[in-house]
């Protein structure tokens, strides 16, 4: 009960000191989508003026979300933006939508056919972005008598990152976002 008290203490102060900083428009996201977010919008909108932040995962958005919308805060617009995997999240917030609190979701992306990556801003790339399997994906194999009985990848996020934003760095690749900044001119302009 006392680990509950301080959790909620803690963001209690995390959530004053955020809202202390707020002093023009920004974008709230999650974890490493800060960086994806921040490539395309020096493709699409580099002369919007505003921040990009991260708050942690989709149940963090949900709730500073909460805490932004009980405060009424009507300073400056704030996007809260979700990946395609957090509809009941979003959802949540949408219903409490102002002008000033703006859910946004990414939605999923049919084009890309990569199984592992159903979930997640990485979503909004293409699947010919992940055909080098080495490079991309950390591999475990299951083998029984030398046959490969299961095989598993997981994305190399830290490796896709830099390899979309820093050696490829196309805007075409960032094609998916485009509803996202279509949306942020619309608000921030």
């Amino acid at each position: 009960m006392e680990s509950l008290f301080i959790e909620t203490e803690k963001t209690k102060k995390e959530f004053s000191e955020k809202l202390k900083k707020v002093n023009k428009p920004i974008i709230y996201t999650e974890g490493n989508n800060v960086v994806y977010i921040k490539k395309a919008k020096e493709f699409f909108a580099p002369s919007l003026d505003l921040d990009i932040e991260s708050l942690g995962c989709k149940t963090d958005i949900k709730k500073f979300f909460t805490r932004y919308s009980e405060a009424n805060f009507e300073r400056y617009k704030i996007l809260f933006v979700f990946d395609c995997d957090a509809k009941d999240d979003f959802n949540a917030c949408n219903s409490k939508k102002t002008n000033f609190l703006i859910p946004f979701i990414f939605k999923n992306n049919t084009e890309n056919t990569e199984k592992e990556i159903q979930a997640g801003i990485e979503n909004l790339f293409s699947s010919e972005l992940f055909t080098d399997e080495q490079k991309n994906f950390s591999i475990t194999e299951t083998k029984k008598d030398g046959n490969i009985i299961s095989r598993e990848r997981t994305l190399r996020k830290p490796e896709f990152q830099k390899f979309i934003c820093e050696e490829r760095n196309e805007e075409s690749d960032f094609k998916n976002f485009d509803a996202l900044f279509k949306e942020m001119e619309k608000l921030f302009k």
